[in-house]
């Protein structure tokens, strides 16, 4: 199992909305049931950590308990860890429930040039290679053509100096199988706000971030922010979002001192999942994980919370962004009178005058849509808006950053 780093536990326009009838029909067909699965909402699937071997079910009872929850994606880190005949029948019983599997290539053997033949000994025996280059093709032409199969997993919260490493590995799995999509996660929180996953955005063709706000401090409304901060990088470069949420207690992770380790309640799941959908348009949601799930506390409970929150219904999108008036001020109706009140009162003149009524409104539009730290965040920036000329404005954002760290 992948280790935890310190801040996290494991190291299409969204496709979905008009696919999802497809995907629906498929899952009937194949005997998989869904019973909170709503066509509005992006796939949804679970981390796990489970080494398929030959003659044993507790990697496919696993699939089918995923499966009976309504999830479609399974992001298995063991996938590699079992013989050829386990994850042969780990493929048919994902096809049978109408599963899809994401291939993870996120340990660093993968991208460093490390020993996959002494890494992975069952599966490499099997394949009767000698070296990572033939292990390599023997796996991918293992599972390329299979019906489950998602796609790659090409890295998962890489250090930023590797960068090239992982955009080589992307382009050697291309080469291998240019048919299935590959996705790359960042770990971002509220002081990161999306710069770990930047240097990767371009890498995969499903790029996001995991964010574990319970337990640490945060406030799960960071997540609303966070999540619009990797949508503007997935769609500047031309990618589809994807995002991680918490289902795991940091008392798991003991290595890990967190001010308040617990497990997020169903409603805290929900709000999660719903400022994600409500900031962003992933074309995927991934939980963090199946084996902290089966390892709870109470995993029924903690199961039945987890289906509950992933597939209760959409939430209402968030309002209309403000519009902007001939002037080129920013209007927020709500608040519109109090803001020209309070402008009007004061010396400004001009465009003076201007900033700082934008900077009223962006400041009430923080105050609505956050709270806790993620609202400090917001109106930091937001009062920055007043200063007058650019390089005061750049200079008072550099503060505010610098005040949050």
């Amino acid at each position: 199992m992948d280790r935890p780093c310190p801040t996290s536990p494991k190291r299409f326009r969204p496709l979905w909305r008009r696919v999802a009838l497809l995907t629906t029909l498929v899952a009937a067909l194949s005997g998989a049931s869904a019973p909170g699965a709503s066509a509005a909402l992006p796939p949804q699937g679970l981390y796990e950590s489970c080494a398929p071997r030959g003659g044993s079910d507790l990697c496919p009872s696993r699939l089918r308990k995923i499966a009976s929850g309504g999830f479609t994606r399974v992001l298995n880190y063991g996938a590699w860890g079992g013989d050829l005949r386990g994850l042969e029948e780990y493929i048919a019983e994902a096809e049978r429930l109408g599963i899809q599997l994401i291939w993870p290539l996120n340990h660093p053997d993968w991208r460093n040039g490390g020993d996959l033949i002494r890494r992975y000994p069952g599966l490499a025996a099997d394949c009767g290679c000698s070296d990572r280059t033939g292990f390599i093709q023997f796996v991918t032409s293992v599972v390329r053509h299979r019906g489950a199969t998602w796609g790659w997993y090409i890295g998962d919260e890489v250090p930023l100096d590797q960068v090239e490493a992982v955009r080589a590995l992307s382009a050697l799995i291309r080469g291998l199988d240019p048919a299935h999509p590959q996705l790359y996660i960042a770990h971002e929180n509220s002081g990161t706000r999306g710069r770990n996953l930047e240097p990767f955005a371009g890498l995969a063709d499903l790029v996001g971030a995991d964010f574990y706000p319970v337990g640490m401090g945060d406030t799960v409304e960071v997540v609303g922010e966070l999540s619009a901060s990797v949508q503007s990088l997935a769609s500047r470069n031309g990618r589809q979002s994807a995002f991680v949420l918490q289902s795991f207690s940091w008392a798991a992770y003991p290595q890990f001192t967190m001010p308040d380790p617990r497990w997020p309640t169903r409603d805290e799941m929900q709000r999660m999942r719903d400022l994600a959908l409500q900031h962003a348009q992933p074309g995927l949601i991934l939980w963090y994980s199946m084996q902290d799930l089966e390892r709870a506390d109470d995993p029924a409970l903690r199961w039945s919370n987890l289906v509950s929150a992933a597939f209760a219904p959409e939430p209402p999108p968030l309002p209309p962004p403000p519009s902007v008036d001939t002037n080129g001020t920013t209007e927020a109706p709500p608040a519109r009178e109090s803001c020209l009140q309070r402008v009007r009162g004061s010396a400004r003149t001009g465009a003076a005058r201007r900033a700082a009524l934008r900077s009223c409104y962006a400041q009430n539009r923080c105050r609505a849509r956050y709270a806790g730290r993620a609202r400090s965040a917001c109106l930091a920036r937001a009062r920055c808006r007043a200063k007058a000329g650019r390089s005061a404005r750049s200079s008072c954002l550099a503060r505010a950053r610098a005040r949050l760290r």
